[in-house]
């Protein structure tokens, strides 16, 4: 399983897996990571979340954590 990425793109806010391939596009970011988080924890993957100038501002986890890490 790839993690997911939420980044900008030229028509809005886009949510694609790691690697490439087809997104889904959004108007803005917060319906993009709310689609984005659904898909995450149904495949159980991180969720990776950029700002407008490319740049990670938040990570989110939802199944890929060592049973060691706590959170």
């Amino acid at each position: 399983m790839h993690n997911i990425h939420v980044i900008a793109s030229e028509f809005g806010w886009t949510v694609e897996h790691a690697g490439g391939g087809d997104g889904t596009t959004f108007p803005g970011q917060e319906e993009a990571i709310c689609f984005g988080t659904a898909q995450a924890k149904r495949e159980h993957v991180d969720l990776l979340i950029y700002g407008l100038d490319g740049e990670l501002t938040e990570r989110r986890s939802f199944g890929n954590d060592s049973p060691d890490i706590k959170g």
